[in-house]
């Protein structure tokens, strides 16, 4: 058997003090793969994407293949094997031509989950997943993670997880979505900002959602801390809208203001998550913009005035753009409903997409946004749920410290 080069990543933590980790793709061997799948030749289905990837850059399902391990067929969720398709966008099940081997496309082209042909299964012994998650419920690579994870346990099929570091470290904040069948992004109930790695996520959907049990390993992180901040562990961009650490940050606000009108926050541009913006024609008094970075700064985030070309609006835009930051927002939650909040007070018309309940996890939140219902109800409801949260994930934490729950005041 051939001997495992264990390549660690560096990273700087919270307080700046070098650290070192090892992936899970860096510790899994064929051993395990043969004792969990009890045969000594599985065939492995593997859900996996550009993020699975080790920290030299190479391909997850190049290394399995390098280390003797039969790799029968590839699973890939939203954006394609290679990340570059638009979001809600259909993913084809096509023959890659680089590996060889088919690509089962998990996404129809309304943004619905394609479901698994049973024909696609009768040949694997095992399942296995390496994706790296952005840290927020509605990114959809954990709702992906959570479908696998039903189709390991309707067809019998022992499932293994290639852990991941959490992008946005231990902080959980924002409502606990009551849980929506089929759908990607509130598949389970968990808060808006989760707190947990892949790896977590399936011991919780295992334990606490799925009625029918999966045989399930994850290769956890060695040497790993919650409260690291991940450097250049994102070897790959998350989709073509969040291509760096920076932009995985401000994705934790942005994502969901997204799904607020009129606002744009840069799709299509060299802009993209980067930027809070209203096109010319619903330009609001300058000091709209004054105050609001105003309140950004208050919440540790630096801004500067922008201004673009949307495509998507097929109109100029001006607006905020958010400065580069070392660390990811404590507040990613509140700087939402302040950015909404101060353009209702401003005036401006602010309408809500259809997914932003879902998105966001309570309708309560945009009862809140529209004048509805108290700042002091809104908290009292969802510090409950985060509490709740809190106590149910306790047993399947695998890495210290434990969550920073981060009170709505």
């Amino acid at each position: 058997m051939k001997k495992l080069l264990i390549v660690s990543l560096v990273l700087v933590n919270f307080y700046g003090e070098s650290t070192a980790y090892q992936l899970g793709i860096d510790q899994v061997t064929v051993a395990l793969v043969q004792k969990t799948a009890h045969c000594n030749q599985p065939r492995i289905g593997l859900l996996t994407n550009q993020t699975g990837r080790d920290a030299q850059g190479q391909a997850t399902v190049d290394i399995l293949r390098s280390r003797g391990l039969l790799v029968q067929r590839l699973f890939v969720p939203e954006h394609g094997f290679y990340g570059t398709l638009p979001a809600a966008s259909r993913v084809k099940t096509v023959k890659d031509k680089r590996t060889g081997l088919e690509v089962v496309g998990l996404m129809k082209s309304d943004g619905e989950l394609a479901k698994i042909d049973p024909s696609e299964l009768k040949d694997i012994d095992l399942l296995m997943v390496d994706l790296q998650d952005g840290g927020m419920r509605h990114f959809t690579y954990s709702g992906f993670l959570f479908y696998f994870m039903e189709v390991a346990a309707h067809y019998k099929k022992p499932l293994i997880v290639l852990d991941r570091p959490n992008p946005l470290g231990a902080v959980v904040e924002g409502p606990v979505v009551k849980r929506v069948e089929n759908s990607l992004i509130a598949r389970a109930p968990v808060p808006l900002r989760h707190g947990l790695t892949m790896g977590e996520l399936a011991h919780f959907y295992n334990n606490e959602c799925l009625s029918n049990k999966v045989v399930l390993k994850v290769v956890p992180l060695k040497e790993y801390k919650r409260t690291d901040v991940v450097d250049d562990a994102l070897v790959a961009q998350l989709s073509p809208n969040i291509q760096h650490k920076q932009a995985v940050y401000t994705y934790s606000f942005l994502g969901t203001l997204g799904e607020v009108r009129p606002f744009d926050i840069g799709f299509g541009t060299e802009h993209a998550m980067n930027v809070c913006a209203l096109s010319i024609d619903v330009m609001p008094h300058e000091h709209f913009w004054v105050n609001l970075a105003t309140t950004l700064k208050k919440f540790g985030q630096d801004t500067k005035i922008c201004c673009y070309w949307s495509p998507r609006k097929n109109a100029w835009c001006r607006g905020l753009q958010l400065v580069a930051q070392d660390e990811p927002p404590r507040n990613s939650f509140e700087v939402l409903l302040a950015i909404v909040t101060a353009a209702r007070r401003a005036g401006i018309d602010v309408t809500f997409a259809p997914y932003f309940d879902r998105a966001v996890g309570d309708t309560l939140v945009q009862r809140y946004l529209m004048g509805k219902l108290s700042k002091e109800d809104l908290a009292r409801n969802i510090n409950k749920q985060l509490a709740r949260y809190q106590e149910r994930v306790k047993s399947i934490l695998l890495y210290q410290p434990g969550l920073a729950i981060q009170d709505l005041k």
